[in-house]
């Protein structure tokens, strides 16, 4: 066998603990080999085959679902920001006006104040 094997599999016994092997025929350690071999490569292909459906299977499936829903809720904060945003600007607006109004207001309110002042004088002297 070439190679490293499966990833993620662990190597077998060290061959100074395995037992050997005594074959009644020269024929039943090649079928042992083969059959060894053949449970290799179906490992081998299962685990190819789980790293496919990973990467285009239902996991990747899931991701873009995610992908998607946090795309509509990010889409959906940012409409939620730039609504909010132009009633605040809305009413930045109408308080800056209502200053300017209640500002005018007073001065034309101080003015009578001292008109009345002036005319109460008038009126002592």
């Amino acid at each position: 066998m070439t190679g490293l094997g499966i990833p993620g599999r662990k190597g077998g016994v060290p061959k100074d603990f395995t037992e050997e092997k005594y074959y009644a025929y020269p024929e039943d350690e090649l079928w042992e080999r083969v059959n060894r071999t053949e449970k290799d490569m179906h490992d081998m292909m299962t685990y190819l085959n789980s790293v496919e459906n990973v990467m285009g299977g239902d996991d990747l499936a899931e991701i873009k679902r995610m992908l998607s829903y946090t795309s509509a809720s990010v889409a959906h904060h940012t409409d939620a920001y730039t609504g909010i945003k132009s009633q605040v600007e809305v009413m930045n607006k109408e308080a800056s006006s209502a200053l300017g109004r209640i500002s005018k207001h007073n001065d034309e309110v101080m003015q009578m104040l001292a008109d009345s002042e002036q005319n109460s004088r008038r009126l002592q002297s």
